[in-house]
């Protein structure tokens, strides 16, 4: 389990994540919040890639504060991150582009072959090895991401508005790939399109301007409204909208 107590961010003497304090079980979690509200700084914090300047994080019953070097190098191996603008390799092969990021991550170079052939294979591209990535339609491009991000078999994986820019059928195939891959770790997905999330979360996280307005399974959100409409209301009323 990935834990967040009390992770406070500044900006230019702004605070824009207060206070956060989540548990991200194994399963899959959205991160909900609109435009501005901080999901993609504390995703970066969660990621080990960015210190807060008050808090705290633990992994696993460690907090990283309490090991050598901060604890970042061994929790950084244990974390893929998919932030919302990622670059590929564009003319190299989807092979090329997941081995690279396999090597990048630390696994050993005998395994790097079979890494790179189980990872194509989990997110359905094991037919487009050889295809450049340039080549590539949006959706299959988002899996491609996700394969790097998978390529050191990470037990925690962060995604930062994964489905922008994909048509309703991409999204509806890759909302089905993320529900298979939250069955064996920690997925935490962020967005703001609540329709996303609605299928394949069990549990969500609200955050506007920088703070948690709900933590909790799903069906809390809106316990007495069922469905996509009622948990958008909900919603709605937690961030003024």
């Amino acid at each position: 389990m990935l834990q967040a107590d009390g992770v406070t961010v500044r900006r230019g003497g702004k605070v824009v994540i207060d206070d956060v304090s989540l548990q991200l079980p194994v399963g899959l979690t959205g991160l909900l919040g609109p435009n501005g509200a901080g999901k993609t700084t504390l995703m970066t914090v969660l990621a080990g890639m960015r210190r807060p300047a008050r808090g705290s994080l633990t992994f696993d019953g460690e907090r990283l504060s309490d090991q050598p070097d901060g604890g970042e190098l061994a929790y950084f191996s244990k974390v893929g991150y998919l932030p919302q603008r990622f670059r590929l390799m564009g003319l190299k092969s989807c092979d090329d582009n997941v081995m690279y990021a396999a090597w990048a991550r630390g696994v050993p170079k005998n395994m790097l072959a079979e890494r790179t052939a189980s990872v194509l294979a989990i997110v359905d591209l094991a037919d487009r090895t050889d295809v450049r990535a340039r080549a590539l339609s949006g959706g299959m491009r988002q899996r491609l991401g996700i394969a790097c991000a998978l390529a050191h078999d990470p037990s925690v994986l962060l995604l930062d508005e994964p489905t922008v820019g994909l048509d309703p059928a991409q999204r509806a195939s890759l909302r089905a790939l993320l529900g298979e891959l939250a069955e064996t770790r920690t997925v935490l997905l962020s967005t703001h399109i609540l329709e996303d999330l609605t299928p394949i979360a069990q549990r969500l996280v609200v955050l506007d301007h920088g703070k948690v307005r709900f933590a909790g399974q799903t069906g809390e959100l809106s316990p007495h409204e069922e469905g996509t409409q009622g948990l958008e209301s909900a919603y709605l009323r937690l961030v003024g909208g």
